[in-house]
């Protein structure tokens, strides 16, 4: 894969706080190659990453792992996180890890993906956390400018 093919790919993947970030200093008038540098420096992006074909594929079979738990009935008890990885699980995605690492890290601690994907999707749909998550992006934005 060329370099220009893998940096639209990494464009692409943007968490969804940054796209709007990037949208929003495009439509301010910002220098693009600026923003580039920016997301560079954050390690958002990489044009040395050659290998996203199987990061990708962890990506969509993660993603599968989700729809699956969304489309489930509930007649399997599910195994519940302890407080403890439920607050590493709400660190874990304001500081933006992968999925990848989200599920190694609690499947190391004797969960099952299937698990994981449940407590991933319950979070995402909880209203405090959507406002949690707003509030953390600010926060950050806010110490990026005073730095």
């Amino acid at each position: 894969m060329d370099t220009h093919a893998n940096l639209i790919k990494q464009f692409n993947a943007l968490p969804e706080n940054w796209n709007a970030w990037l949208i929003e200093n495009i439509q301010r008038g910002c220098a693009p190659e600026e923003l580039a540098q920016i997301l560079l420096r954050e390690g958002l992006i990489d044009p040395t990453k050659t290998s996203m074909h199987s990061n990708q594929q962890a990506q969509e079979h993660l993603s599968w792992l989700e729809e699956i738990v969304e489309q489930k009935n509930r007649s399997n008890p599910a195994q519940d996180l302890t407080q403890e990885q439920k607050t590493w699980l709400a660190q874990a995605l304001f500081e933006q890890k992968t999925k990848e690492q989200i599920y190694q890290t609690l499947k190391a601690q004797g969960l099952n993906e299937i698990d994981i994907a449940n407590e991933l999707v319950h979070l995402k749909q909880n209203p405090y956390f959507k406002i949690a998550q707003q509030q953390h992006f600010l926060l950050q934005k806010r110490n990026w400018l005073l730095d």
